[in-house]
């Protein structure tokens, strides 16, 4: 089913994002890969594995997905938007936050990788 499918890759990459594995996130976006954060920061695929692996400035500890919905709307393309509830350490000290995220997959090679999307807190 689609929406377990897009779980599974949303579920691999908050993973990924705690474990500050590089090297699985890179497998898991798009090489086209946009993103905006809930700061306005755009970021390609480099940049992306950059701030959120590699750099020391913010380090995930908690990533859950709640509410999420998804549409394949076009064919080879899945459309998903979620709240996510975090807890991270970034400029000196921990913050829980909730964010809601619009996300979009493309079908690639056989299996669902993360090509673009955005967050913003949630209201």
């Amino acid at each position: 089913m689609l929406i377990d499918e897009i779980r599974a890759v949303i579920t691999a990459k908050a993973d990924a994002l705690i474990r500050k594995d590089a090297a699985r996130l890179e497998t898991l976006l798009h090489p086209d890969f946009l993103y905006v954060n809930a700061r306005g920061v755009s970021f390609d695929k480099a940049g992306y594995i950059e701030n959120f692996c590699l750099s020391d400035e913010l380090r995930f500890e908690r990533q859950d997905v709640a509410e999420l919905k998804v549409k394949a709307s076009f064919p080879g393309f899945a459309l998903a938007t979620m709240v996510l509830n975090e807890k991270y350490f970034f400029e000196g000290r921990t913050q829980d936050a909730v964010f809601r995220s619009f996300c979009v997959f493309i079908s690639d090679g056989g299996r669902w990788r993360w090509v673009g999307g955005q967050t913003m807190p949630k209201g």
